[in-house]
């Protein structure tokens, strides 16, 4: 017999053996186990347990040194376990061998589920032992005694989440139980300790309620109201305002009711595109996507795969609306462009971030850092009954990294390849779908046109399945061409269809796009002038999808006719409005549209198309940062007319749809050598990029558009690319990088005699320094950008630099300096009615005039300050300042302001999932301590 393990991560780490507690020896071997552990039975790979085990330092002990370690490392923790068979090498890392009822974290995860699942049915007295069972498994903070801040990044905001969730499902299981009078004490201390969870105020409601104390149940109300209200300026919730009147007319049903749901503290995501209104058969693939979908020890992975135009897409969808009921906490979606021919594959990390989206995660809240941003992925789904469809993957690679890590969620994927991999290495189980038979293919045929229809020519009808090869999606347009025609019979339309067919048979290579190119030529050329024209010029865009307003553009249409010809494609089914006013392909019809747009058609689109939006892109960025420094635009082209965009909104609201499109508008510029777009389509986008704090992503894009400006020689180009880069590189604490870019920048800016273009990189290297805390020199470049714009009257840069200056002063000690340069900003940004500038300016002054014991002067500099971030909705900075002005408050004596900004602040940054939170709590459990101020210059 081996030895029987238990293995426990809710508390500190602790390994039993037979009984037994085993030593775990050194920090790192503690990191190592519980690295293994969080992914029991699954390959935990080498680069993933660098980085747990070194963090940010392990990219300087080298890719060879750090593997070594990692193997010396696992050997000696074999050792410690005193069984080494548990721990399996693979070729690409390790995994430990834990069943499922030796590791406490799998335990609860299952006790949970099983505890909701009970509670759902109504049966709560199991409910409550199981659900009890699962928080006694809770032995302290997860993870303790793990020094591994990738490993608590990673985990622990997740794992705490699901507890509460627990212990709140309990609760409710005990009030169904009738335990009110023994809950409410247990209540008032939850709800002080979490104020914000509005389902244990409406538990303690009703459990004061079902006491017999129904006016403590209604003044509960009165606190929580007065409470969210201040501190969110919010109502209560739909659901707690529904206790709170039932309550006031001791309504009946609340004898047989507990609370309500809990009111989602996130957004649940409902991405599943609609499912066609003509989806037929496919009863048994669909019988079998279900039996694959069953609960495991870990995320169940369905990939459907099959030629193109088969269907796969459309089954999927079918198949995940059909199911969408067990995954309450949402639905996540994407399309990852692996076979477009006009396209790159979407990276795996664009997916992430657009699910982190979805996920409600604040654009300037995600993690810098690709992997950062995975593991806040995994760790936001841990316990949530998520179903995530992959659609249109490349290969194993590129789906990889957005597979869930718990067995709650269930991954669907579309791929035209096997991905034997992902069979292999996950544990997917595939479906290969092949063409429909007569049958359905008849069916489908009869769901577009009608039974009649059908049954009128049934010969007709194979015929035209026949020539369709039975693909669907060339089913479903020949079906659409023959609903317009509705008058001409379908045997007319068969052997229409099949001339054109038997024209186009030699060109038939086996491949899906030939094989069905007489169906598409079929029913294009059908179609009007315009529609035409518009169909083979959307193959010159390079995607993922399209407005209706590029369209015009780039057909150089009105905008009604443009309409009128996008709507005519749509009817047809050989364009799709995914989302109201946004169009796409389907890959085989851009790979046919792009075929057919002849050279002097695309030569005189691709103009259209890039001005279009460079000048929309340009209007936009001025929208949201209407002091920049402006580029100079060549006339439009004939045709081109650019959305208008006059508030920051709408800005950025067109940013937010078009920011996959620009991208590949920039490469595609860059590629076929309009060199003067590919360096202003990136340079527009940046301030939407900054914004969103998205700086890989800013930096990877400048650089792709620094070549086109080295090519057409623009100085000007250069620096503004070379400084964007800096900057970036700056935030991406890549310092060395940033210093040689923005020295690159001054240099180039030197040569043109740029004073405002020298001074923003001073300023960015005053920025770098900071970074660096050598305080001096970044004084120094400061006072260096105040010269230059001053010199040259640009009082927006000048604003800015002075600001920047006082705060480098302050560093410094030298307060009275520092207040002076920021007082002297201050009214330069009132001048200029900059808003976000005068609100940083006064959080500047906030710093100084704490740290030099005017603790009244700051109070009135940080609420004003706040006072503006908050209009802007500029939330991260609005919760910092409030944050630093709960530390002056306190300094002053003023124990109970302080304490009422530092609990609005934590409630922002848990809005936006910002660690910030648990420090600001940490100031409101030692209220006796002064917190330390912090922050840098904007």
């Amino acid at each position: 017999m081996g030895a029987r393990f238990e293995f426990r991560l809710l508390g500190p780490l602790e390994i039993a053996r037979d009984g037994e507690l085993v030593p775990l020896g050194s920090p790192k071997l503690r990191v190592l186990l519980a690295s293994l552990l969080v992914d029991a039975n699954r390959v935990v790979p080498m680069d993933v347990l660098v980085e747990r085990l070194w963090g940010e330092s392990a990219s300087g002990r080298g890719a060879g040194r750090a593997r070594d370690t990692v193997q010396t490392y696992m050997q000696r923790l074999r050792q410690s376990l005193g069984a080494p068979e548990i721990i399996v090498t693979r070729s690409d890392g390790y995994l430990i061998d834990a069943p499922g009822d030796a590791l406490d974290l799998r335990r609860f995860e299952g006790l949970a589920r099983r505890g909701k699942s009970l509670l759902d049915q109504g049966n709560a007295d199991e409910a409550s032992q199981v659900l009890s069972a699962a928080l006694d498994l809770w032995r302290g903070d997860p993870l303790a005694g793990v020094p591994s801040d990738a490993l608590h990044r990673e985990l622990v905001p997740a794992l705490v989440e699901h507890r509460l969730a627990t212990l709140e499902n309990r609760i409710e299981a005990d009030v169904l139980r009738g335990l009110h009078s023994a809950l409410v004490g247990e209540l008032l201390v939850l709800t002080q300790q979490h104020p914000l969870r509005e389902r244990l105020w409406g538990q303690l409601m009703l459990a004061y309620y079902h006491s017999g104390q129904q006016a403590e149940a209604l003044r509960t109300y009165q606190t929580v109201r007065t409470l969210l209200a201040s501190e969110l300026g919010v109502d209560p919730s739909a659901q707690l305002q529904q206790v709170h009147h039932q309550i006031l007319r001791a309504d009946p049903a609340l004898a047989a009711v507990s609370t309500p749901a809990a009111p989602s503290a996130r957004l649940v995501p409902r991405q599943l595109p609609a499912h066609t209104p003509h989806f037929v058969g496919r009863g048994q693939e669909l019988e079998h996507l279900s039996k694959l979908a069953h609960d495991a020890s870990t995320v169940t992975i369905s990939a459907i795969v099959g030629t193109a135009g088969v269907g796969k897409t459309t089954l999927a969808v079918h198949w995940s609306h059909q199911v969408a009921d067990r995954f309450p906490d949402g639905q996540l979606y994407v399309n990852l462009h692996g076979f477009d021919p006009s396209s790159e594959p979407t990276a795996p990390g664009e997916a992430i971030r657009g699910f982190l989206s979805a996920l409600d995660v604040p654009p300037d809240r995600v993690p810098l850092s690709p992997d950062a941003q995975a593991a806040l992925y995994r760790s936001l789904l841990v316990g949530r009954k998520v179903l995530v469809l992959l659609d249109n993957a490349r290969d194993s690679d590129q789906v990889r990294p957005l597979l869930p890590g718990t067995s709650s969620c269930h991954v669907m994927i579309t791929s035209r390849n096997l991905l034997t991999s992902l069979v292999a290495h996950e544990g997917a189980r595939s479906l290969s779908l092949d063409t429909p038979g007569v049958d359905e293919a008849r069916a489908l045929v009869a769901e577009h046109l009608g039974h009649d229809r059908v049954a009128a020519d049934p010969t007709a009808v194979d015929d035209l399945i026949t020539w369709c090869a039975r693909l669907p999606l060339a089913l479903a347009i020949m079906s659409a061409r023959a609903a317009h025609n509705h008058g001409l019979s379908l045997r007319v339309l068969a052997d229409d269809l099949g001339d054109d067919t038997a024209l186009l048979d030699a060109l038939d290579t086996g491949d899906s796009v030939t094989s069905v190119r007489g169906v598409f030529w079929w029913s294009y050329r059908h179609l009007g002038e315009q529609a035409a024209r518009m169909f083979r010029l959307l193959g010159v865009h390079p995607g993922p999808d399209i407005s209706w307003r590029a369209s015009a553009s780039l057909a150089g249409l009105p905008g009604d006719e443009a309409r009128a010809a996008l709507a005519e494609l749509t009817t047809a089914h050989l364009l799709t409005e995914h989302r109201p006013g946004r169009f796409a392909f389907h890959d085989l019809l851009r790979a046919y549209a792009v075929e057919l747009a002849g050279p002097k058609e695309r030569e005189d689109a691709l103009p259209r198309l890039f001005d279009h939006y460079t000048r929309t892109a340009v209007a936009a960025s001025a929208a949201l940062q209407p002091l920049r420094d402006g580029i100079t635009l060549d006339e439009p082209v004939s045709g081109v007319e650019p959305e208008q965009l006059s508030s920051h909104a709408e800005a950025w609201s067109w940013f937010e749809d078009e920011e996959p499109v620009l991208s590949a508008v920039a490469r595609l510029a860059r590629d076929t050598g309009f060199h003067v777009h590919a360096w202003q389509l990136p340079w527009a986008l940046a301030v939407y990029l900054g914004r969103t704090s998205r700086w890989q992503e800013l930096t990877e894009q400048q650089h792709t558009a620094l070549p086109s400006a080295e090519a057409l020689g623009d100085l000007d180009a250069q620096g503004r690319i070379h400084h964007m880069i800096g900057h970036a590189r700056s935030e991406l604490l890549e310092l060395d990088k940033a210093e040689h870019h923005l020295l690159a920048a001054m240099e180039l800016y030197r040569r043109l005699g740029d004073g405002p273009g020298e001074a923003r990189a001073h300023r960015g290297l005053g920025f770098l320094f900071d970074r660096l805390t050598r305080w001096d020199e970044a004084v120094s470049h400061g006072r260096a950008a105040v010269a230059l714009f001053e010199a040259s009257g640009h009082l927006g840069g000048l604003a800015s630099a002075l600001n920047a200056v006082g705060f480098y002063l302050s560093r410094l000690g030298r307060y009275q300096d520092a207040v002076s340069h920021c007082e002297r900003a201050l009214t330069l940004h009132r001048r200029l009615d900059d808003r976000q500038g005068e609100a940083y300016t006064l959080d500047s002054i906030g710093v100084i005039h704490h740290h030099l014991g005017d603790h009244q002067r700051a109070i009135d500099a940080y609420q004003r300050s706040a006072d503006l971030l908050e209009e802007l909705g500029d939330h991260f900075e609005h919760a910092s300042t409030l944050d630093r002005l709960g530390d002056t408050y306190l300094a002053a004596g003023q124990v109970a302001a302080a304490h009422r900004v530092w609990e609005r602040a934590a409630a922002l940054f848990d809005d936006l999932r910002h660690q910030g939170a648990d420090a600001v709590r940490n100031k409101l459990v030692a209220s006796g301590r002064q917190g330390v101020i912090q922050g840098r210059p904007r």
